[in-house]
This record gives C-alpha cells, sequence and structure tokens, in this order.
C-alpha cells in the first residue's frame, strides 16, 4: 500500500471518525516504514499526542523534529506550544521561526507549443495555506497548461512555518504577485491571465480575478476557495470555474459564492478539501471554457 493512502485513511479516521487512538497507531506505524515521509509524519505525531494529553511521547517527538530545523506552523499546535508542559520546547520552536525568508518564490514552466514571436496566455497558480511549491506543484498539473500556457507559480513571501507559506496579509500578497507577473513581462509576451489556485490561494485567486489592476486578466479557477473579504459589496460576474468536494467544510459557501459570482461549479462526489485524482483533467476543462467565452 503507498504511503498516500495510509496517510488518506488515517487522516479519515482522525478527521472524520474522531478516532484519534486508532489514527495513532497508524501513523506510529508509517513512521517506522516511511523514512522518507519524517517531516509531515512527525508533525501528525505530535499532533495526535498533544490533543491525547500524553506529555511524554510528544515532547520526544517535538524535541526530535525541533533538532531537525522542523518548526510547524502554530495553528497546528495549539494543544503545546506556550503550555506549561512545554516550555521548553516552546523557546526552541521560537528561536527557529525568527529565521524567516522575506521574499517570495518564483517558477517558471514554457509552454510546448511555446512561440516567442506571439503573445502566450498565462496562468498564474498559488498554493493553499501552510503550503510550499514543492508540495502544491505535485498535485497542481495540467496538460494543457504544459501545451499552451505560460505557467508562473508564487510561492508567497509570508512564512508561517519551515517549509509553510501563507498569503494571510492580502496587500503583502497582491504586491508579490502582480510584481512576479510584470516582471515575468519583461522576460516574455504575455498576453491574457488566468488566476488558478487551491484553499487560501484559490480564495486569493478569485480576489485578484475582480480586484488586480492588471490588464487582460481573463478568469480564475478555485479549488475549495473561501468567499473573498473584498468581493462582497461588489456586483461582480466573473468568467471561471470553481471546484469543490461536496465534503468540503466550506462548500455552503462555496454554492452561495458560485451564485455570486454567476460562474461554473464543479463538484467532485464524496470528496472534502484537498487535490481530486482527476484534477488534471478538470483544470484543463476549466481553461476551455474560459478560452472560449473569451
Amino acid at each position: 500500500m503507498s504511503f498516500e493512502s495510509i496517510e488518506k485513511e488515517y487522516y479519515r479516521k482522525w478527521f472524520e471518525e474522531g478516532l484519534k487512538d486508532q489514527a495513532l497507531l497508524m501513523v506510529e506505524k508509517a513512521y517506522k516504514d516511511y523514512p522518507e515521509h519524517h517531516e509531515q509524519l512527525l508533525l501528525d505525531l505530535i499532533m495526535l499526542y498533544g490533543q491525547l494529553k500524553q506529555v511524554d511521547k510528544c515532547k520526544s517527538y517535538f524535541n526530535h523534529a525541533l533538532d531537525k530545523g522542523y518548526w510547524y506552523p502554530s495553528p497546528y499546535l495549539n494543544d503545546i506550544l506556550f503550555t506549561h508542559d512545554y516550555q521548553e520546547e516552546t523557546v526552541r520552536w521560537e528561536e527557529l521561526s525568527k529565521n524567516l525568508r522575506k521574499k517570495p518564490f518564483i517558477k517558471v514552466v514554457k509552454p510546448i507549443n511555446y512561440k516567442p514571436t506571439r503573445a502566450m496566455p498565462l496562468v498564474v497558480s498559488l498554493h493553499g495555506w501552510g503550503e510550499d511549491l514543492e508540495l502544491f506543484s505535485k498535485f497542481w498539473k495540467s496538460d494543457l497548461i504544459d501545451e499552451d500556457y505560460v505557467h508562473l507559480m508564487v510561492e508567497s513571501s509570508q512564512q508561517i512555518g519551515y517549509k509553510h507559506f501563507s498569503w494571510n496579509d492580502r496587500e503583502r500578497a497582491f504586491k508579490d504577485v502582480e510584481k512576479a507577473i510584470k516582471d515575468l513581462k519583461g522576460r516574455y509576451a504575455i498576453g491574457d491571465i488566468i488566476f488558478t489556485g487551491f484553499s487560501q490561494g484559490a480564495t486569493l485567486a478569485i480576489d485578484m480575478a475582480a480586484n488586480s489592476k492588471l490588464k487582460n486578466i481573463k478568469g480564475f479557477i478555485a479549488l475549495c476557495p473561501d468567499l473573498p473579504e473584498s468581493i462582497k459589496d461588489q456586483e461582480l460576474e466573473l468568467k471561471g470555474t470553481i471546484i469543490t468536494g461536496d465534503l468540503d467544510h466550506a462548500y455552503e459557501s462555496q454554492v452561495k459564492l458560485k451564485d455570486y459570482l454567476g460562474c461554473d461549479f464543479e463538484v467532485v462526489k464524496d470528496f472534502g478539501h484537498w487535490f481530486p485524482e482527476d484534477l488534471s483533467e478538470r483544470l484543463s476543462r476549466a481553461l476551455r471554457k474560459i478560452r472560449n467565452n473569451s
């Protein structure tokens, strides 16, 4: 069985069924069997032992993670950070968290059918809260993007963990992404712009499609977004697609967002807040709709 299958199963027991003891047994076994995934598994062990109030075990794994330089985002550690039992570990975590990167990381991929003599459409892709491009780019793929679109992926400058980034500061997020696009236009002939993203990055994609001052914005593709606060009082009709699962925690608000924007809406049955297996096909289909409606 693959690690991804095991991870999906223990997350189901943990978050959907509330069977933390059973989930913990699976995580412990995975920690022994999959050393290449220790970064994620250490976090899961720390969180589970913290929630189960097993202080000694939690401290042991927490210190092991800190020894490796792994400082995880504070919302994941609400049960232990700044509490009496974890004072020394909190000090160590705070010291590591001071070493923040100040600039965004940019990745650009030229399409297979790239022609420098004509303007190429641009897809801008934005990761979710707590992710980095290494994780995000494993899932955010499309044959159509690979063939016909300059692909700009932006990793936020807002670091919240050793390999974790967010878009919490909207003004800074706009600045990072717009600068990356403007810099790209100095190197490539860019035509239409489509913003895409997952989770918090999806929310930002909608926000930027509605409010960025850049020219030639044609639409958005948003996987599992929330409603951007900035558009609540605007009269909008944006070209784009919301993709979500019917088990997503924000599903009801996503339905309202779809009605509000007048956009397309794709629902993955019996699926939650994550990347569906057929995401590549869904991204390509959504891009074709935007292109055909331009």
